[in-house]
């Protein structure tokens, strides 16, 4: 039987698992507030925990949605940066690989 909020249309909602193998990626995906020392000099800047920057960038969607240009600009910006860190990190596991394979080559191991 169907009822009157099964006939309205709105946003899809799915449940989404996340699992977490270290503490380092714990850590990483809860963020970190800012530290500040007796003098109130910030001692340790905060790091946005992984959720809040969802719901940050859900909020520029909709307002590039809307045609809102800093939105978009905001978006590309963020595109790109996106981009640039991938292409780091490929690179640095490039990197990384290639000292293992010479060191296991080599019979070193450390």
């Amino acid at each position: 039987m169907t009822t009157p909020l099964d006939l309205q249309l709105g946003p899809l909602r799915s449940e989404i698992t996340f699992t977490l193998h270290t503490q380092y990626a714990h850590k990483l995906w809860m963020g970190r507030p800012m530290i500040r020392n007796g003098e109130g000099k910030v001692t340790q800047s905060s790091i946005i925990s992984v959720p809040n920057c969802f719901a940050m960038l859900t909020q520029i969607q909709r307002a590039a949605s809307e045609d809102d240009p800093y939105a978009d600009d905001y978006l590309i910006q963020f595109e790109e940066s996106v981009i640039n860190y991938r292409k780091e990190i490929q690179k640095t596991h490039q990197r990384y690989c290639h000292a293992l394979r010479q060191n296991v080559a080599g019979g070193n191991f450390y």
